[in-house]
């Protein structure tokens, strides 16, 4: 059977295995400054990325099978995978989102309507278009508020729901080397370097 991209991240009897997560919100913006008087010229590009890197539990010789066919699928940088930061979720008091317009791709200020009787707060990840977006200002309760995100919209979109309990983006790895390290139990240890997929 063919395995279908994007797979999903694994999980162990329905847990996380991560155990350490670094998040990285990479922006295209280039700066000069004059040797003589440091005057700063800024150009802003619109646009930014996501970047990680995922350390995972130790795994026994049985669980580090999984994760091993999991990045040795993705055939380095070459295929994708889906994931988000594992505690962004709302599993209680879940805001019920959506745009209320189409959007083009580049867009960083969306109208969201807000139809629960809970917040969406500032700092909140959430997917859109199978995108992986942070919330800069707060989509208040029983309201439609136009909210600024990060990054961009990164694809036309109609007028869709907020994935606010389990978003995740669009993921491949930085590098075409895969490795792994044994410890004297016999554990296995794992961490990825991976870049949003553009």
């Amino acid at each position: 059977m063919a395995i279908s991209y994007p797979v999903a991240f694994p999980t162990i009897n329905g847990k996380t295995i991560v155990q350490n997560l670094t998040m990285r919100l990479v922006q295209s913006a280039a700066m000069t400054e004059s040797s003589t008087s440091m005057v700063q010229q800024v150009q802003d590009f619109g646009t930014a990325r996501w970047e990680a890197e995922i350390t995972i539990r130790p795994l026994d010789f049985q669980e580090a099978k999984v994760f091993q066919a999991f990045i040795a699928s993705l055939r380095g940088v070459g295929k994708t995978f889906r994931f988000g930061d594992p505690q962004q979720n709302y599993t209680t008091n879940v805001p019920v989102c959506a745009t209320t317009t189409a959007y083009n791709a580049g867009a960083t200020i969306i109208s969201i309507q807000n139809t629960s009787n809970y917040e969406l707060v500032a700092g909140s990840h959430f997917s859109l278009n199978s995108r992986l977006h942070m919330l800069l200002e707060t989509a208040n309760d029983n309201a439609t508020t136009s909210c600024e995100i990060t990054p961009p919209i990164r694809t036309t979109t109609g007028i869709m729901s907020l994935d606010v309990t389990n978003p995740a983006g669009l993921w491949r790895l930085a590098s075409n080397q895969v490795e792994w390290n044994v410890g004297v139990e016999s554990l296995h240890s794992f961490t990825i370097a991976c870049i949003e997929a553009i």
